[in-house]
């Protein structure tokens, strides 16, 4: 994908854990339905994983592609050279504090005028939402790594310095999870950025990193959706009856 090897050893586990983190979140998820819906018809094992690539997207999986477009953004100007270097890291908290203000007087704005905003890649869960500081479990697993391996990630700690700013600032209301497709980006950037300083990788290559990353971990969990489907489910068990189907569709008023 890089087109050069690996520059260091510990990123070989590091994509290894990303794959990991993508597998699944469990069978109710969209790519998981999109496995079991294919096992249900009586597909093969390959048409499960097809249907599981075919249900992720630009917001099922395809966040880490707006994070690391975003992290391009924000360092694009600061000289960074080497993504794993603490000490040659520029001023993280200036570097949010910045966009934090300016972020908030858009987001003003914007509600002044009645339109949205863009909302910061990545920050936030729907499961991992409801305490006044929230992680993401499978971003944690790969944070602890990184931290029992004393090695750093510029990019993962901006991240984590913007979510708490977020909240000093009073844009939020509470610290938000930095999400799985956040650390992937992160993860993916960290290989890709000497590379994109050095011009021997394009942004639209590093930009793609994080979803075919995803995509790569996803379709594996698919294929354990379908050989557990086939095994405890049943042909057509996934049909649910007109008369159990409910409208998730907004008022016409």
């Amino acid at each position: 994908w890089l087109g050069s090897p690996p520059a260091h050893d510990f990123e070989t586990r590091l994509f290894e854990m990303c794959l990991t983190a993508s597998i699944t979140n469990g069978p109710g998820t969209i790519s998981a339905q999109g496995a079991k819906l294919a096992a249900s018809a009586g597909n093969e094992p390959n048409t499960a994983m097809m249907a599981t690539l075919g249900s992720i997207g630009s917001v099922h999986g395809g966040n880490g592609k707006d994070a690391a477009r975003f992290l391009i953004r924000i360092f694009g100007e600061t000289g960074l050279t080497d993504p794993y270097d603490r000490k040659g890291a520029p001023d993280l908290d200036k570097l949010a504090q910045t966009y934090v203000a300016d972020y908030a007087r858009r987001k003003s704005e914007a509600k002044d005028a009645g339109v949205d905003i863009e909302r910061v890649p990545c920050l936030g869960h729907p499961v991992f939402n409801q305490e006044a500081v929230n992680y993401d479990p499978r971003e944690r697993a790969i944070s602890r790594y990184l931290e029992e391996q004393d090695l750093y990630n510029v990019f993962l700690d901006f991240y984590h310095r913007l979510t708490r700013e977020l909240m000093n600032q009073a844009v939020t209301t509470k610290v938000h999870a930095v999400n799985v497709d956040a650390v992937l980006a992160c993860v993916c950037l960290g290989f890709a950025w000497p590379l994109l300083v050095e011009k021997k990788l394009t942004v639209d290559r590093a930009v793609d990193l994080p979803f075919v990353t995803f995509a790569l971990g996803r379709v594996a969990g698919g294929a354990a959706e379908y050989l557990d489907h086939r095994e405890s489910g049943t042909d057509m068990d996934m049909r649910v009856p007109v008369s159990e189907c409910k409208a998730l569709t907004r008022p016409r008023d």
